[in-house]
This record gives C-alpha cells, sequence and structure tokens, in this order.
C-alpha cells in the first residue's frame, strides 16, 4: 500500500488487483493494512471492501485483460500439474 496521505481509489485497486493476484494465483497469505489517516474514506472504498469481503469479489474491479493474464496463467499451471478441465 501506497504511504501516501493521499491514497487515492485508482491506487486502492491496483492494490487490490495486486493482493488478489498474490492470494489466488501465487497462494500467498496477504494482510492488508490500512487506517483512515491514509485513504479518503468515501462510499466507493468502503462499497468495495464490503463487496470484497461479503462475496469475494468488487464488481468492476478487473478487466478483460486481467480474466485473460488470470485464465493463462490457470491454465498454464494445470498443465504443469497434468490436470483435467471438466
Amino acid at each position: 500500500m501506497s504511504d501516501n496521505l493521499k491514497y487515492t481509489y485508482k491506487e486502492f485497486s491496483v492494490d487490490i488487483i495486486n493482493i488478489l493476484y498474490k492470494v489466488g494465483l501465487e497462494n500467498k497469505k496477504v494482510i492488508f493494512l490500512f487506517s483512515e489517516k491514509q485513504m479518503n474514506i468515501n462510499d466507493i472504498f468502503l462499497d468495495d471492501i464490503n463487496n470484497l469481503i461479503q462475496t469475494g469479489e468488487i464488481p468492476g474491479l478487473l478487466q478483460k485483460e486481467n480474466y485473460d493474464f488470470i485464465y493463462q496463467k490457470l491454465f498454464r499451471e494445470s498443465e504443469s500439474r497434468k490436470l483435467e478441465a471438466y
């Protein structure tokens, strides 16, 4: 997470995507710490955090390129483990 005091929504989104990649694709354990002093708390931040906690996703966060990257990474991993797709 950025150390600057004006943590923008764009920076937040990039950090969340990076965290999701680390957790989902690299199987790493991650803790995301932030304080209200570090970000301009508004409904968008809170809605996204709430959605992530309740559903495991943030609607509209990922673009097609993100999904393509995830698919390719998972496909290569499944091939290397000789897993069958269903």
